[in-house]
This record gives structure tokens, sequence and C-alpha cells, in this order.
């Protein structure tokens, strides 16, 4: 399907917001309260770059074609994972503090 709509932007957009989101765990939890902004364009940017590779080797590949609709699926997947990963540290961080897992003080 032409365009930005379609069921393999969807699959390209889950696959490289699943590759942000990995990129995202090489930081701390420190580094992503500290740094949110450089975290999020550090991942972001690895998107971008795997994604125009990828799309530039398919190329060259036969019974491949290479699309600018898919690299713009891989980058706003890549934008939602990065997100993602930002609010999973902020929920994190928003815990109570001095309970464990039980319930217990520790």
């Amino acid at each position: 399907m032409k365009g930005i709509l379609g069921f393999d932007k969807f699959l390209h957009f889950t696959a490289f917001a699943a590759l942000s989101v990995a990129s995202g765990l090489w930081f701390s939890r420190g580094s992503w309260l500290g740094r949110p902004g450089r975290n999020f364009l550090i991942c972001l940017a690895v998107v971008f770059v795997y994604g125009a590779l990828d799309e530039f080797h398919q190329y060259f590949v036969p019974g491949r074609a290479s699309n600018i609709w898919d690299w713009v699926a891989d980058i706003m997947g890549g934008a939602a994972g990065a997100a993602a990963a930002l609010l999973a540290v902020r929920f994190w961080d928003m815990r109570p503090k001095g309970l464990s897992k039980a319930g217990c003080i520790y």
C-alpha cells in the first residue's frame, strides 16, 4: 500500500519501537532522569541510522523494495519506543519509597 498506512507500516513501527526501547536499556535510570532529552535523541538516532541503512540495503535485494514510507514508520516507531522508555523510567521513579515488593519497610 502506498503512503504511511498499511499493515507493513505497523510492523515497521512495532519493530523499530522495540529497537528503540532496547537502545534505551543502554542507559541507567539515573541517566534517563538526569538527561532525558539526550537519551531520547540517541535512541532516535540509532533507529534513524539503522532504518536508513536497512532501506538502502533493501534497494539491492532482489524481490525487496526500498520505500521512504517504511523509513518514516521506522522513525515514528523509534520515537514512540524512546518515549515509552522515558515514561517507564519516570513511572518507576514515582513508586512509594521505603517499601519492598512485599509491602514491608526495609
